[in-house]
């Protein structure tokens, strides 16, 4: 069989490998995958002749990115919400008949599109490998989410929020696109659907996604409805014994870090939007010291690796951590995050008969003046707290570049831009309908429309409709591609656990 051989030469590479390697190497790459990663370029070239030689000078090579969490729907919904912290979002008009379009109204073909937005804008950024939130509608969010995904051709991962995710994913199937089941938001977690989510999960072999933490407010009221912060509700429930996705976790109590390093969790920050949502900022301090793995997800908003290292970077320094070196912040947007989704075997760094992802950030304009002759840590240092989005050049998955000299290679960014415009057009329609709809006339106060108060609306966004125990079995016919678990336990729950529907609800 012909492979497809390439040889990249002359680019300074961060390998983000066990050995982290840094330094102006030579990358061949046979067929889909990273075949060496060393410095015989002179050989390489000789010992294959006919190979594509791509000269990369000036340009920084990293593994692809990986973005371990998005909220997908947020590529277009951020301009509603640009400059208004989280805690205004229910109480702005506009914000929230725009979340009322996208999450209620919009069809598989609206949603289709802010999907592809959203994912097309990762690659350009760099991203290879994705995890996408969804949330609970129906099925039309998930069909939405794997269509875009596999147009963009990332690999990824796409939460289940009800029973009919989960039948419509037994029908899709996709070798890079896999599947986790979500825990129910903290506004709707019972000891009831806890169970029955975790049982699901269990059956089907899949991850939980635990979403929590974000506010002071959601461990509120996992405090209120059992007496308990999340993180030692989850240990109590031995959750940390299988794979899951921790999310947010900047809301902690005295011990939890303490939990959270004994069971050597993994914990996915999303630092830029932090600042963007104005939400609780992450006790940077207390999970570096334990030595706790950090990934680094973009969350609400299009997916800018960059960005997020240095809001990390920020909160970081406001903690008193001034210490952080560019080869480990890479890493918790590579292979800490590839760890995180469980496909850290193929992707997340540079090194043999691993796939062939990569992105190329140019280093080449003069803002970048000099880089070429500063030592590797401190040209990557520099590339960290200057480079964006827009200094992608070129991203590569599998072996073959999906952007080249920053234009996608697979579809029309024309098409894409004239979409989403028709889109936004359609929501602003929306929005003013809506508004003229819903103001009452003198005599009929009485009667206005109830709007979303903010347990409403945060139930719309993360809510999670308890399934019915016919999704637990699958038909021999019907699978789901499971997502590796490191380790798989039976889940037993504690005989002090209060059942919130008694014990003939279970």
């Amino acid at each position: 069989m012909n492979e497809n051989i390439r040889i990249i030469e002359n680019g300074t590479v961060v390998t983000c490998d066990s050995q982290r390697r840094m330094g102006v190497f030579t990358i061949l790459i046979k067929g889909d995958r990273v075949a060496e990663v060393s410095n015989r370029g002179d050989m390489l070239k000789s010992l294959y002749p006919n190979a594509e030689v791509i000269d990369a000078r000036g340009k920084l090579i990293v593994p692809g990115f990986v973005d371990a969490h998005c909220h997908g729907e947020s590529a277009l919904l951020r301009h509603f919400t640009a400059l208004k912290p989280l805690a205004q979002w229910s109480k702005n008009e506009e914000v929230k008949r725009a979340f009322e379009y996208i999450y209620q109204q919009a069809d598989v073909q609206d949603l289709s599109v802010v999907y592809r937005l959203a994912y097309f804008s990762a690659l350009k950024s760099g991203v290879t490998s994705i995890a996408e939130f969804c949330f609970d509608n129906l099925d039309r969010p998930l069909t939405a989410a794997f269509e875009a995904m596999k147009r963009a051709d990332l690999r990824g991962v796409i939460g289940l929020h009800n029973g009919d995710q989960v039948e419509r994913a037994r029908r899709l199937n996709h070798p890079s696109i896999r599947f986790a089941v979500v825990l129910p938001s903290e506004e709707d977690l019972t000891t009831y659907n806890l169970q029955t989510t975790v049982r699901l999960a269990s059956d089907l072999k899949l991850p939980l996604i635990i979403h929590s933490g974000e506010t002071k407010r959601g461990l509120e009221n996992i405090r209120r409805n059992f007496q308990r912060s999340t993180v030692k509700l989850l240990y109590e429930h031995r959750l940390f014994e299988s794979s899951i996705l921790a999310v947010h976790f900047a809301a902690l109590e005295p011990g939890d870090v303490d939990v959270l390093a004994n069971v050597n969790a993994r914990v996915i920050l999303t630092p830029r939007s932090v600042f963007l949502k104005g939400t609780d900022h992450p006790s940077v301090t207390e999970l570096l010291q334990r030595n706790i793995s950090v990934v680094l997800a973009s969350d609400w908003g299009v997916a800018d690796p960059f960005e997020n290292i240095r809001a990390f970077v920020s909160i970081a320094a406001g903690q008193g951590i001034d210490n952080l070196h560019g080869e480990e912040l890479v890493r918790m947007v590579t292979c800490e995050a590839a760890k995180a989704l469980g496909i850290h075997d193929s992707v997340g760094s540079l090194e043999t008969n691993k796939k062939a992802d990569l992105t190329f950030i140019d280093c080449s304009s003069p803002r970048f003046a000099g880089l070429a002759h500063r030592e590797p840590a401190s040209a990557l240092a520099s590339t960290i707290s200057e480079a964006t989005y827009r200094d992608v050049s070129d991203v590569m998955i599998n072996g073959e570049f999906f952007v080249r000299e920053h234009h996608v290679m697979t579809y029309s960014e024309e098409d894409l831009a004239k979409e989403s415009a028709e889109l936004m057009n359609r929501i602003h329609q929306y929005v003013v309908a809506q508004k003229v709809a819903r103001v009452p006339s003198i005599s009929k106060l009485e009667e206005a429309p109830k709007t979303f108060d903010d347990g409403e609306m945060q139930g719309d966004v993360e809510g999670f409709r308890i399934m019915p125990k016919t999704f637990v079995k699958l038909s021999p016919d019907q699978k789901i591609i499971p997502m590796p678990v490191e380790t798989h336990k039976k889940t037993e729950l504690p005989n002090k656990v209060k059942k919130v529907f008694g014990d003939d609800d279970l």
